[in-house]
Order: C-alpha cells, then structure tokens, then sequence
C-alpha cells in the first residue's frame, strides 16, 4: 500500500482532528495499519506468534503516544510522550527485524523506511532541553546493522537528509582505533585483525566501515537476546537516569525483583543467591562457600575444564597454558578425566569440600557430559558430604535448549555459578544455592562493591523477562535442533569435518585441522563470527534470538569457509 492511497481513505473524523498535522502522528497511523497485515501473516508462521502481538502493540504505542504528547502543549510533558513514543518506534522495529524470515526483506526494507522517518521527525520534535537526556542531540536514527537501509519517501515530500546510514552516536571519525587498543591495552587479548566494531542490532554487527557481520558467537556467549533488545535497552536507560549504584548495605528496589525474579526460575531446592560481577567470581565464591559449608579445603574438577581466569578460577581450570605462569595456585586442587566416573570415585575423599563440573565443556571442546559420569558425581558428593557445584556460566539460560544444562540430567546440585546469559550481555554473575550453604554464610563471608548494583539488577531482570515473555528457552531448543540438523546435512561429505555436536545452540563442530585459519576466513570473507573451542573446534554460540533465515545465512557461510 502506497501513503497516497492511504491517506484519501483515511476518515474525515481522523483527518479533522488536529492531532493529523503532525506528520510523525500520520506516518504511524499509516503503520498501524500496514502492520495490522504483518502481524496476521506472523500469527500463521511457528514460533512468531508472539513476535506478532509484540509487533502490533509497539506500533499502536508510537501513534497513541504522539497523540497524547500532543493534547498536553507544550514542554517537558508533552516531550516525555514523544520520548515514550520514540521508544516504542525503536521497540516496533526490533519486532520487524524478529520477523523479517517470514515477511521477507523487501516488506522488512519499506517498514523500516518507515520507522526511520518516523524516528527522526520525533528527534525534531522533542525540546531542547530534554534532547541532553536522550544524547542524540546530532543524530538522526535509522537502524545500524543495515547501511544501505533505504530512507523513506513519502509520495509528494522530501526527506532533509541524503544520509542512508547514520550509527547511533556521533564521533568523529578516527582511523586509528585500533592502533590505540593495541598500544594501551595489555595485549593478553589476541585480536582478529585491525576491524573496529561498532554497533549491533539482533544478531548482527556492524565494524567502522559499514560492513555487516552475523554474530554465531553472542560476544563469546553473553548476548542472548542480541544486540539492542529494546526491553533490555529500555531497562538498562531508565535504571541509569534513575540510581546507577547503591551498595549492598542498603535494600534495592531493582535488586530484590531481579532476585525474585532469579529464583523463581530455579528449581525449588536451590532458595538463595549471591550477586557478582563474572563468571569467575562466582566461581570463586562458590570455593569459599564450599570450603565454609563443609569446613573443608579440597576441589576436584575435571581436565578439559574452564572455570575462569582468576587465581581461584584458573586454579580449577585445567589448560596448562593457563595456569603455568601463576603456579603456585590453590593448594588442595586435583583434576579427574571427564567422564571418567572411576577416577572421579577414588579423588573424592574426606577432605573433598566440592566437585566442579561442568555440564558441556565449552572452552574445552564442546565435550558433553554423560549422564552416568554427572549423576554419579552427585551421588558420590551426596555419600561422602562434599558439594556439587555446576558451573552453568555458559550453559546458564538457555544455551542447551533448557533454563539451566543441569535439567537434562535431573540433578539436584548445592551450588551453581551463573554470568553471560544472566544479564544477557551486561556484565554480572551470580551464585544461586541451598540452605545447607545458606545457614554456613555469616555477616562478612563475602562481599562485593559493585555485585547486585541498581543497573546491572535491572539489566538481569529484563533479560530473565525477555526469555519468559519471548518464550526463548523452548525457541532455542527448536533453534538449535535445526541448525544442527542443516550443519550435519551440508557438511555430510566435508572431508575435514570429523564431528558435530552440543545441545540447543551451543554447537562444536569438530575439526581434522587447526580451526584458525577458518576462523579468519568466516569473519574476513563471508562476514560471519565465530569461536574456537580448544585447537579444532569451531564453536558457535548464536543469539537464542537467530531467526531460521540467519540459520541459513551461516551454515551457507561455515560450508563454503570449510570447503562442504
């Protein structure tokens, strides 16, 4: 439907009212009613009826939202509605790019012209002086994972810009960014290349030049939801106008939902929970609370593993060229074969404070744990009085297609150690255990300055939302089956590829040769991220968010890189 024929339908009730002369209200309208179409053809598509509703909602929002901003005159009133207005704008085209597999992308392409004329009227409209709290005072926003997103044209009208890709903020543009990192940062990080990173939206990221690159990795498994969630965003922005920081000492509104919110997707054994800043001082509380519950001091964990890189964390994990340079570590720690209940059996002794595994390897190899070795584990712990700590770090959240990997096995462990997904990319971590732990901690046990702080509470508490609201869990269970059953199906006569595996979207597909140099070729050549698992292993660790059409897009890209 072209705006023109639009408009002359339009009712003379709508068309009298003087709401109609602002064009950002008439563009939304035009929208609304678009769309309408778009969510009926989603409601039909597997998995998008959500997205659907979702959809229309935020769409309705921006024209009811300029509307009532309108009718309040002038001000800081009026702009908070364009402000609410222009987050639902951003929301709305969020919900297009979830559902640009079962639209298409030349319908994705005309509603995102659309969003983009919107989004800039509204930066127009809002005041100066509210223009400091949205920090665009130079911007106009059009979505930044598409450079040649085409801007809108209006049947009769002219846009004032001839820009077809403008990123989020505005900085001068520096050619030397890399250089910068590389000459003051440590250089522990081994970095691929001289390409600068700039934005993302959904599953995709955008370098300094334009270029478009499909993330398979989540940034090393952290983005759940992607780049730009709007829920996350949204509750990230507010939190931060209104109390970034409050210390533990003090009771948080933000902090005790998201605990609530926390344990209300664990299963009911496990009532209690820490909040830390990594995975790895999660893993180092769950030593302390270990050796304080059991009043013992020995660890065993399992080669293969990798548990962080701090001076308790590396001490469990087993890389060599991890822990080498730091020897020596902590005293008590031994290292059984994975899998290898036998071996597990004659480590655990009276001394044992607890057993850490985890459930997939992921640095390791992707290596899976077998039911027999995981359940004994516990059983073993559960007869000689020791602990048993998953690390669900990585697995945490939906990674294997489950809340948590541990489900898979019925396990019922004393502590589990969560980060990634647990924030959905905002840094934090978290230890969540039992009341055997819980009756062992003492006021001072352990601390943390910034743990359970005002903003990353926010950010954990939507990301938790975000996987109910979307019904993500079960989409990554279904996600990750397919990808796996389109990579077995291409690479079957790939003469390089030995092995695929892993649950839900937490996939390693096993080389015959160093995976380095495919690493390279996947970013560099077709545009596709992805990540090493020790030597041969190429790890993909999408967004729970990949759509089937992006599914498509890398296991194109990986069977051309790898020669399939």
């Amino acid at each position: 439907m072209k705006y023109l024929e639009w408009e002359v339908n339009v009712p003379e009730a709508i068309r009298q009212d003087s709401v109609w002369r602002v064009e950002a209200y008439r563009l939304a309208l035009f929208l609304a009613d678009i769309a309408w179409h778009d969510a009926s053809k989603l409601m039909k598509v597997p998995f998008s009826q959500r997205v659907a509703g979702q959809l229309y909602d935020s769409v309705g929002s921006v024209g009811a939202n300029i509307s009532e901003g309108y009718s309040r005159g002038t001000g800081r009133d009026r702009a908070r509605f364009y402000e609410y207005a222009l987050g639902s704008a951003r929301e709305c085209r969020h919900w297009y790019h979830q559902s640009r597999h079962a639209l298409g992308d030349e319908i994705l392409q005309h509603r995102l012209g659309i969003l983009t004329q919107i989004i800039r009227l509204l930066l127009r409209m809002v005041p100066d002086q509210r223009q400091t709290i949205l920090r665009e005072e130079i911007v106009m926003y059009t979505t930044s994972n598409i450079p040649d997103a085409p801007l809108p044209i209006i049947e009769g009208e002219e846009t004032n810009s001839t820009n077809t890709h403008v990123s989020r903020f505005t900085f001068p543009e520096r050619s030397d960014l890399a250089q910068i990192e590389s000459t003051i940062e440590s250089g522990v990080v081994s970095r691929r290349g001289e390409t600068v990173l700039v934005s993302g939206e959904g599953c995709w990221m955008v370098d300094s030049e334009g270029n478009r690159y499909l993330d398979l990795t989540s940034s090393q498994g952290v983005a759940m939801l992607g780049y730009g969630h709007p829920a996350l965003s949204a509750a990230i922005a507010e939190q931060a106008q209104r109390l970034h920081a409050c210390p533990g000492f003090f009771n948080n509104d933000s902090r005790a939902r998201f605990l609530e919110a926390l344990i209300g997707v664990m299963p009911g054994h496990l009532r209690h929970a820490f909040i830390a800043n990594s995975g790895a001082e999660a893993i180092d509380g769950c030593i302390k609370f270990a050796r304080l519950t059991t009043e013992r001091t020995g660890i065993v964990a399992a080669k293969g593993s990798f548990h962080g890189r701090t001076i308790g964390a590396v001490s469990l994990t087993w890389n060599p060229k991890y822990r080498k340079p730091f020897e020596p570590l902590l005293p008590g720690v031994s290292h059984v074969k994975y899998n290898d209940l036998a071996e597990l059996d004659a480590a655990i002794s009276d001394e044992t404070a607890a057993v850490v595994l985890e459930i997939v390897q992921g640095e390791g190899g992707v290596n899976l744990g077998e039911a027999e070795f995981l359940q004994g584990a516990q059983a073993l712990c559960r007869e000689r009085g020791a602990l048993l700590v998953i690390d669900e770090i990585q697995t945490g959240f939906g990674r294997t297609g489950k809340w948590f990997g541990f489900q898979h096995f019925g396990l019922e462990p004393d502590l589990i150690a969560l980060a990634k997904g647990v924030g959905a990319g905002f840094p934090m971590g978290a230890i969540v255990y039992t009341d055997r732990v819980q009756e062992a901690l003492f006021v001072g046990a352990h601390g943390s300055t910034f743990g359970g702080n005002p903003l990353a509470s926010a950010a954990g508490l939507a990301a938790i939302r975000a996987y109910q609201d979307e019904n993500l869990i079960e989409r990554a269970e279904a996600a990750g089956q397919r990808l796996r059953a389109r990579l077995e199906e291409t690479l079957a006569d790939c003469r390089v590829v030995r092995e695929i595996r892993g649950p839900g979207l937490m996939i390693g597909i096993d080389l015959r040769t160093k995976v380095g140099p495919y690493l390279k070729s996947l970013m560099e050549e077709y545009r596709v991220l992805t990540l090493p698992a020790g030597t041969t292993v190429l790890r993909l660790l999408p967004p729970l968010i990949i759509s089937d059409e992006e599914i498509e897009i890398g296991v194109a890209a990986i069977a051309a890189a790898l020669g399939g």
